[in-house]
Parts: C-alpha cells; sequence; structure tokens
C-alpha cells in the first residue's frame, strides 16, 4: 500500500468547462485527455465522475466521486458519500477520506502559453475535443467569434448574449480589457 500526503493532493470539478479542465491539465502536467474521459465516463471507470483528487507529485488519480443517476434525488452531502471512491492502491482511513472531501475545487490557473501547451491544444482541437481559449485559437490561426468582435464585424449580432458574456470573462482572463469593454457594449446595447 502506497503511503497518502494530502498535500500533494489537488481537487477537480470535472463538472467544469473544457477550457478550465485544459487550463488545470497544464498547469499541473495531467492527462487532458484521461482527464474528460473520466467526466465522460469513458476511461478506466464505467460511470462518469464529477470530483477528482489527483496526487501532482506521482500523478495518480487517489479519489473521485461518481455521477450516478440514482443519487440526483439525494442530498449534496449523500451524494457524495455514496459516489465516494478511492484507488486501491491508497489504504484510507476516515481521518483521511473527510481530509479529501475537505481540499478546495482547483480554481481556473492562467493558461501557459509554451510551445508544449499550444502543441498539445492543437491536437486536442484536431482530436474534437471542445476547446475554445482565446488566446490559444491565436496562435495556432484559428478565425473564430473572438475576432468577429475585434474586426467590428456584422456577424457579430448573430452572437447570443451567453457566448458574447463567456468571451468578455475570458478576454478579462487574458487581461485583454479592451476586447472586454468591446464585449461588454455590445452586451449592453442589447439589453
Amino acid at each position: 500500500m502506497k503511503t497518502l500526503k494530502i498535500e500533494n493532493l489537488i481537487c477537480i470539478n470535472l463538472q467544469s468547462n473544457n477550457e478550465h479542465l485544459f487550463a488545470v491539465a497544464r498547469l499541473y502536467d495531467l492527462d487532458f485527455e484521461l482527464i474528460i474521459k473520466l467526466k465522460e465516463g469513458n476511461g478506466i471507470y464505467p460511470d462518469k465522475v464529477s470530483k477528482l483528487w489527483v496526487d501532482v507529485v506521482s500523478y495518480e488519480v487517489v479519489a473521485g466521486i461518481f455521477v450516478v443517476d440514482i443519487y440526483k434525488n439525494l442530498k449534496k452531502e449523500d451524494q457524495e458519500n455514496l459516489g465516494f471512491f478511492h484507488s486501491n492502491d491508497f489504504k484510507l482511513t476516515d481521518d483521511e477520506v473527510s481530509a479529501i472531501k475537505k481540499i478546495k475545487v482547483v480554481s481556473t490557473p492562467k493558461i501557459k502559453k509554451d510551445e508544449e501547451t499550444i502543441s498539445i491544444y492543437k491536437m486536442a482541437i484536431e482530436n474534437g475535443y471542445d476547446l475554445s481559449i482565446r488566446s490559444l485559437d491565436e496562435k495556432i490561426g484559428i478565425d473564430n467569434d473572438y475576432l468577429l468582435v475585434e474586426t467590428g464585424s456584422e456577424r457579430v449580432s448573430d452572437i447570443s448574449i451567453a457566448k458574447l458574456e463567456k468571451m468578455m470573462l475570458e478576454a478579462v482572463e487574458d487581461e485583454d480589457y479592451e476586447l472586454a469593454a468591446r464585449l461588454r457594449d455590445q452586451i449592453n446595447s442589447r439589453k
């Protein structure tokens, strides 16, 4: 049995969008495709996983919580107790399980823009993963809705308010305040 080091664990909310999961995977050098497979229920476990605890030193999945339809009508605490699983490589005490469940979910980190990240992002797009990270799209030459807004194209009116709001938040994350302001103005003009 392996010894668990709680301080090496991070908690990932797999119900987050793929852009968040990609950024977390790159920050901690984790396998993005495995994370998405676990999220979708196509991985090493037959059911979808909603939360995942990973040891960022050994890159091992330590624990998780399944999303199972029969749990949906239960209280959140009961769902987590019934859906909680852990790796057989670790013999966890009740105190360790309690400590694991208290680890806060990782927030969205600023995305790396190094060559390796760009290469992995391009490969993920080519493999059909639904990703749209503006700063990386620009690096690999993808013309997307963000560019429509920047060029002042008439087609910006075809973009939904929800999509514009998402784009605005991403522009703020990328510290592109000029674009964020233009998006804000576009959203306000429609309300």
